[in-house]
């Protein structure tokens, strides 16, 4: 019995190094993650190979089914950060194109900064009217309840201002050429980038040797080819 006990092990520990030795040659070209990703595999391949029952999360997820409620819910929350971060790229490249570093909007010390006071005006342009007039009302008014809400929406200007000033940092240091592994960008990123740039430039032209309208048209087609 221990003979064919220690047999099987070593045939399980000659599977997993075959397999393992298979997948890290396919690999190292990729990443650590990947390995991981690899290693798992390999565990349920193993499995079936020796017909022994899979244990923990792999047992798990062999059963498991995603109910309609979860896919629609992770559908919804996918098709929102894409527009997040969308309407995030397209406010820094408008501030970016305005002249606008990430130094300005570093909350002035004893000092009026109507620029600084502008982008805050304009983030919370975008909360619901409740939560506008909520943060113009008088605090010692409010009761306890009130006042959490408004503190957190008010901690939430805070939040967005430094997302714009490290996005507008990470701009600034690509433009300096930076070669820094974060601030890598492709040359797609790149000229999708610029012609944000050009386009939110234009936009404020009063007056053109050009048709302004065509050239937006133009270049607004040739950024919507660039996923």
């Amino acid at each position: 019995m221990r003979f064919a006990m220690l047999g099987d092990s070593l045939t399980s520990i000659s599977l997993y190094l075959i397999i393992f030795n298979c997948i890290y040659s396919l690999t190292t070209i990729t990443s650590y993650a990947t390995i991981e990703l690899s290693i798992q595999a390999m565990r349920v391949i193993t499995a079936r190979l020796i017909d022994k029952p899979l244990k923990g999360d792999c047992m798990k997820a062999a059963t498991v089914k995603l109910s309609a409620i979860a896919v629609a819910a992770i559908g919804a929350w996918s098709g929102k950060s894409v527009q997040v971060d969308n309407a995030k790229v397209k406010a820094v490249d408008a501030l970016h194109a305005d002249g606008v570093t990430a130094d300005m909007l570093i909350a002035p010390k004893g000092e009026v900064s109507p620029l600084f006071d502008s982008v805050k005006v304009s983030i919370v342009s975008g909360f619901t009217a409740t939560v506008q007039t909520l943060l113009k009302k008088d605090t010692k008014g409010l009761n306890e309840a009130q006042k959490e809400s408004k503190r957190y929406w008010q901690q939430q200007i805070g939040s967005k201002l430094k997302d714009l000033r490290n996005a507008l940092a990470r701009r600034e240091a690509e433009d300096s050429g930076s070669d820094g592994a974060n601030n890598k960008t492709t040359f797609d990123a790149r000229l999708k980038r610029d012609l944000a740039k050009y386009i939110a430039q234009i936009e404020k032209l009063e007056a053109s040797s050009f048709s302004v309208v065509d050239m937006l048209k133009y270049l607004k087609g040739a950024s919507a080819l660039i996923k």
